[in-house]
């Protein structure tokens, strides 16, 4: 099994980004983990994203993974099409966008085979044990996907609360030198490089402009210090 990561490009008018995506890295560090052979491919610090993505897409690629926030999904949208016309690999999309409006999605897009609802580690982890044969696609917690023509909607997720048995984000597939780093003048000046992790998950507050508690759920959950 063969599993490529992929955080699409978008335009910005911030220029490269800073660290990379770290929703993604932690599903590497969860492929990792689990021997699984992976890629990762940020398109946002390549100019020249289209040839490199195009590239790296006709490996052979069994499954191919992205997320998306509503202001991504164009995008990803986009490179759906463009996998399926050069590739024969099935593709997940997580993130915050699906986790919100689910099954619409595979309604309207014929080019997605799976969702995944909420945080993906585990989602992402268990839907590769089923394309290997291993386990049923309807054992699949927090899945969507679609089965004899219909969209199947499986069993949601519980919130996972031990954090510390999470894998740490994999940023080895990365091509470091690409990204800014630290952007205060002291990160500047001492070039500075920044790999971001999470401590903890959810919140318990529900501001309109925010997807976290719709994300993550309202239970704020902590990571261990001896697990840091």
């Amino acid at each position: 099994m063969k599993v490529l990561l992929i955080f699409p490009y978008t335009p910005t008018f911030y220029g490269l980004p800073n660290y990379p995506p770290l929703g993604l890295s932690y599903l590497a560090g969860t492929l990792k983990h689990e021997g699984i052979d992976y890629n990762v491919l940020d398109l946002r610090v390549y100019p020249d994203w289209q040839s490199v993505f195009l590239t790296e897409v006709e490996k052979n690629y069994d499954l191919v993974c992205m997320g998306c926030t509503a202001y991504d999904y164009n995008p990803v949208r986009h490179l759906a099409s463009l996998i399926k016309k050069h590739s024969n690999a099935k593709i997940f999309l997580g993130g915050a966008y699906p986790t919100l409006v689910k099954e619409k999605i595979l309604r309207e897009e014929p080019n997605f085979d799976f969702l995944g609802i909420g945080e993906g580690e585990l989602t992402l982890k268990e839907l590769v044990e089923a394309l290997e044969g291993k386990r049923t696609l309807a054992s699949v917690k927090a899945l969507i996907f679609r089965e004899q023509g219909k969209i199947a909607v499986n069993a949601s997720r519980e919130l996972n609360d031990n954090l510390d048995a999470l894998q740490f984000p994999d940023y080895s597939k990365y091509n470091l030198k690409l990204y800014h780093g630290d952007t205060s003048l002291k990160g500047i000046l001492k070039r500075t490089r920044i790999l971001p992790m999470t401590t903890s998950r959810g919140c318990p507050y529900s501001c309109t402009y925010c997807g976290i508690p719709v994300f993550t759920g309202k239970k704020f959950r902590v990571e261990a210090l001896k697990a840091l």
